[in-house]
């Protein structure tokens, strides 16, 4: 028996949880006339395309206004206010914590924590 197309192996996002080991369910059915049209493809290429690209002024924008303000450029007056936050956060990675507790121990550390689903849409 041929193995089902990919999109017939997909997270079900109703029931789908990280804690749950049988991520994947088949979905029903399709009707011959389901189809994902390249009109979608089309839109959904083009929307991602601008949304990288505004991303990335985003990014130089903000990374100039911070520069700023970290040299204490004074603001314009007007309805517009900036306030520049810090937070401190720990991220514990398995490379950060392999030489506090050497590979054993790192391994069964992982091994109790149940693995995050994410999926990537790509369309060439």
């Amino acid at each position: 028996m041929a193995s089902p197309p990919f999109h017939d192996l997909v997270p079900n996002r109703s029931t789908a949880s990280p804690s749950s080991q049988s991520d994947y369910v088949a979905k029903r059915q399709l009707h011959p006339s389901d189809r994902i049209t390249q009109a979608e493809l089309q839109s959904y290429r083009q929307l991602a395309d601008q949304v990288r690209l505004l991303q990335a002024r985003l990014g130089e924008d903000r990374e100039k206004i911070i520069d700023k303000l970290e040299r204490n450029v004074p603001v314009e007056n007007g309805a517009r206010r900036v306030k520049l936050s810090v937070q401190k956060s720990r991220r514990l990675t398995a490379d950060k914590l392999l030489p506090l507790l050497g590979k054993q121990e790192v391994e069964r550390l992982k091994s109790l924590v149940q693995p995050t689903i994410s999926m990537a849409l790509r369309i060439d």
